[in-house]
């Protein structure tokens, strides 16, 4: 029964807040929905069907005009890639790791002060961000309208944006890698706030 360091107090509270709590919310929730569904068959697919068994680059796939499929299909491809479920898995982590750090700052109104901050900060990242990305695009896409054009080719596509190109070509990469530096800048927050408080 000896006490727990502060190391082992700070891992049991990220295992139980992003990974043990969450998994038995999940299992429990669509262990309901599935016995909803098979109770009433008039609630259609359960969401555990939907998520796990649903096709979605097919359907997004079968909206586009043939021609264009075939033109755009390897953009395509790489765009509908983003919808697999365990891509979201680290996002999921990333927001309950948020209102980790966010119920550690706050002394009250944790929830409402965390969603606060996390909107003033996505605010401040749009206005210092959009007039780069602007200023970066803007003369692009001034010559692809003055220009005589009839269509916009992927070939078109990469030579204009060769970064949003490659980022399309990598997307899942780009996401996980993104979503992983962040997911550890704040877990590396957490312990900062976790090792300076009272235990």
């Amino acid at each position: 029964m000896l006490p727990a360091s502060k190391l082992e107090k700070y891992i049991s509270m990220i295992l139980i807040t992003g990974i043990i709590v969450p998994l038995i919310f999940a299992v429990v929730y669509l262990g309901l929905d599935i016995m909803v569904c098979m109770v009433d068959r008039t609630c259609g697919s359960s969401m555990f069907s939907l998520i796990f068994f649903t096709d979605f680059k097919s359907l997004i796939v079968n909206t586009i005009n043939p021609e264009e499929l075939l033109e755009w299909g390897q953009i395509m491809e790489n765009i509908t890639s983003v919808f697999t479920p365990f891509l979201y898995l680290d996002d999921v982590f990333q927001s309950l790791m948020l209102f980790l750090l966010g119920a550690l700052i706050f002394k009250t109104s944790k929830t409402g002060k965390t969603l606060g901050c996390l909107i003033l900060i996505g605010l401040s990242l749009e206005m210092i961000l959009s007039p780069i990305i602007a200023m970066t695009s803007v003369t692009k896409i001034q010559a692809l309208v003055n220009s005589d054009m009839i269509t916009f080719t992927p070939d078109m596509f990469r030579q204009t944006f060769p970064f949003i190109s490659w980022t399309l070509d990598h997307v899942v990469l780009v996401d996980t890698i993104w979503d992983g530096m962040v997911n550890c800048l704040i877990l590396f927050l957490i312990w900062l706030r976790f090792s300076r408080m009272k235990h």
